[in-house]
């Protein structure tokens, strides 16, 4: 049993690290293999733009690969000073962070099952504009304007 004092790193199983301080277990963390992605970003490899907006992003410091990888695609494209190519040196610099972490991304899939998953995207938001327009028409039909009115009159 650990002293109440003391903070270490016990193994339970092979690639599994928990961390404790005094009687509590602070963090489990993975060992191994993927240890590297937990390693600081290596920054100062980045185009000067690039490393300027990655900087700003996480206030100056330097982040690990995995909080990097963290980050979507679309929202790295929503930042000043960011484009395509920019956020195409990122993924080279993460590699395959993203899947390893279990966070789901759309640049390892082949092309055949994105287009298949952009069809049916589309077939979705297809039903829900029809959803919507059915309700907004009866909702005017009601005599109501839109849908806050509808909330607030139903309280």
């Amino acid at each position: 049993m650990p002293s109440s004092r003391s903070s270490y790193l016990t193994t339970d199983r092979p690639k599994v690290a928990d961390i404790y301080i005094g009687n509590r277990l602070l963090e489990r963390k993975t060992v191994g293999k993927d240890m590297h992605l937990r390693r600081r970003f290596p920054i100062d490899l980045l185009p000067p733009r690039l490393e300027r907006v990655v900087r700003e992003e996480f206030k100056g410091r330097c982040p690990t690969i995995v909080e990097v990888a963290r980050i979507p695609d679309t929202y790295w494209l929503t930042l000043p000073g960011m484009g395509p190519a920019y956020v195409a040196k990122l993924r080279l610099v993460t590699g395959r962070a993203r899947t390893k972490v279990g966070i789901p991304s759309l640049a390892d899939m082949p092309d055949g099952a994105l287009l298949a998953k952009q069809r049916n995207l589309i077939k979705r938001r297809d039903r829900l504009m029809a959803e919507i327009k059915a309700c907004s028409t009866e909702l005017q039909l009601r005599g109501i304007r839109n849908s806050r009115n509808a909330i607030q009159g139903s309280k």
